[in-house]
């Protein structure tokens, strides 16, 4: 993870986050996990990129949990989320004491999947998390293709990949604030 500039902004649980990590335990941790199954192979590098971009729309996202003197609250994290390959099984608890960011981003051969702790957010948010880093991934994936397909001759695939990267940013979600 890159290092980005520090910050002392903090956000306080709503009501139905706060049960989440006073109530976590050994058995039961808050995790879930959204998925999306792509065609082709996911490409690491450009994930991350889209990853990079993505998760400056959705700040309360990049966030660490810390315990107060009475309650816990989101502060937001120093470190850069990576993406990084699935090999734990899913759902794993996230490490607080680490200061871990409370959502993770992994691809699996043609899979990308998010894992987010409830205290940040709910499936729904979640799925517009996971769709706009998908349309950023598929944007960048494409603009590079582009530029393959040209340098090897193919103009008419080139022009039609120059024609979605026209449409493809009116598909991305607004930006999102959790947590005010």
């Amino acid at each position: 993870m890159n290092r980005i500039k520090n910050t002392e902004e903090w956000f306080k649980l709503d009501n139905a986050s706060k049960i989440y990590p006073a109530s976590g335990n050994a058995r039961w941790n808050a995790v879930y996990r959204v998925c999306a199954v792509m065609k082709d192979r996911v490409d690491r590098e450009v994930l991350q990129q889209a990853l990079d971009v993505v998760i400056e729309r959705f700040p309360s996202y990049n966030v660490i949990l810390r315990r107060g003197f009475f309650w816990y609250f989101l502060q937001g994290a120093t470190l850069r989320p990576v993406v990084t390959r699935e090999k734990d099984y899913p759902c794993r608890k996230f490490d607080i004491m680490n200061r871990e960011p409370l959502f993770r981003v992994m691809y699996s051969g043609n899979r990308i999947m998010a894992e987010f702790s409830h205290c940040i957010s709910d499936g729904n948010a979640s799925i517009n998390f996971l769709n706009t880093l998908i349309l950023k991934y598929l944007h960048l994936y494409c603009q590079q293709m582009q530029d393959v397909l040209h340098t090897l001759g193919f103009q008419t695939m080139a022009i039609k990949c120059r024609e979605y990267l026209k449409v493809l940013p009116l598909l991305l979600a607004p930006p999102i604030v959790c947590h005010e």
